[in-house]
C-alpha cells in the first residue's frame, strides 16, 4: 500500500511540475513545491543508502529511514492531489509542513548517527544468540 500510495504522489509530482511548466503557479505555490519535492529526495535518499556495511538493509537507522517514508507517501498521494484538484495555496502549505516534519527527524537521526563514535556492531544487542 505503501509504494502504491508514493507512486500516486509521484504522478501528483509530475502534474504538479506540469502545472509549473505552464506557468499555471503562482511563485509561492512553486516555492512550497519545490521544498515538497526536495525534502522527499531528501528522505528518499536516507532510505537508499546503506548505512551500514556490514548490516541487512534495514539495520539501524535506515530502518527508520524506510518508516519514514510510510507518512511521506502518505502526505505526498493526499496533499498533492487535493492541490490539482483545488489549486489553493493551503494544501501545499500544509504538505510541506507535514513533510518537513518527517524530515527534520531523519537530520536529527542523521546528526546523532555522525556523532556516534562507538563501533558495536549494528543491532549486536538485539539479535538473539
Amino acid at each position: 500500500m505503501v509504494r502504491l500510495m508514493e507512486t500516486i504522489g509521484l504522478a501528483g509530482i509530475l502534474c504538479i511540475s506540469w502545472l509549473a511548466f505552464k506557468d499555471r503557479l503562482t511563485s509561492l505555490q512553486l516555492i512550497l513545491f519545490v521544498a515538497i519535492v526536495a525534502m522527499y529526495a531528501f528522505l528518499r535518499f536516507c532510505m537508499m543508502w546503506r548505512w551500514y556495511r556490514a548490516a541487512s538493509r534495514s539495520a539501524g537507522i535506515a530502518l527508520q529511514f524506510e518508516k519514514a517514508l510510510v507518512p511521506t507517501s502518505y502526505i505526498l498521494a493526499v496533499m498533492l492531489w487535493l492541490f490539482v484538484v483545488s489549486g489553493n495555496s493551503i494544501v501545499l502549505a500544509i504538505a510541506a509542513f507535514l513533510v518537513a516534519v518527517v524530515a527534520h527527524v531523519n537530520v536529527i537521526l542523521l546528526y546523532l548517527h555522525f556523532k556516534d563514535r562507538d563501533r558495536t556492531p549494528v543491532n549486536s544487542y538485539g539479535m538473539t544468540h
